[in-house]
């Protein structure tokens, strides 16, 4: 298992990363995030996200950092690719804010229905391209990066488990509350 500092090193590579190249707040990637962005909307997998260059540039600072090897795609990379250019804007609640907690939003309904988060968490990380699009769109674009694609690049039970708990907060999972409430005794 990888250690915590691990996680953070993934998530800064990835985050500088996004304000390198995806970020519209950098003048001088600008005119290029406008067009990666486009073409990360139409990407069908994460393997066709090694056709731009800034997925290659992402590859590269995380075989610098000995996450991978160099001349081998990772799918999981380029998924964070495709995922991470279309984020708009960089939103940070704190070091420990999951990916899961932008789901559930403030307030009462969540901005994403909890079947759509449980499709989510039962996914392998090569079936997470369109659901996460999806979703995105649902949280307007907005998120943390280097979070996102910390959790994508270690994509697993521990993530997962975190992403419930997060999501859930204080309440409790819909498919736990009727099998708690019938074990009971009166």
């Amino acid at each position: 298992m990888m250690g915590e500092a691990t996680k953070i090193n993934v998530a800064k590579i990835a985050s500088d990363w996004w304000k390198q190249c995806c970020s519209l707040k950098n003048p001088a990637g600008h005119g290029g995030a406008r067009q990666f962005r486009a073409a990360c909307r139409r990407l069908r997998s994460p393997m066709e996200a090694y056709r731009l260059e800034q997925t290659i540039l992402l590859h590269r600072e995380l075989a610098k950092a000995a996450y991978l090897r160099g001349d081998e795609p990772d799918s999981r990379v380029g998924l964070i690719a495709g995922l991470l250019g279309q984020v708009e804007c960089i939103e940070a609640d704190g070091p420990e804010k999951s990916f899961a907690a932008f789901l559930m939003g403030k307030g009462d309904p969540p901005k994403v229905s909890p079947m759509r988060f449980q499709k989510l968490v039962r996914a392998n990380v090569g079936e997470l391209m369109t659901p996460l699009r999806r979703t995105l769109a649902q949280i307007e674009f907005r998120c943390d990066p280097g979070r996102l694609a910390s959790d994508l690049f270690f994509w697993g039970d521990d993530v997962k488990a975190r992403w419930c708990l997060q999501y859930y907060g204080d309440t409790q999972p819909p498919h736990l509350s009727n099998t708690a409430s019938e074990e009971t005794p009166a």
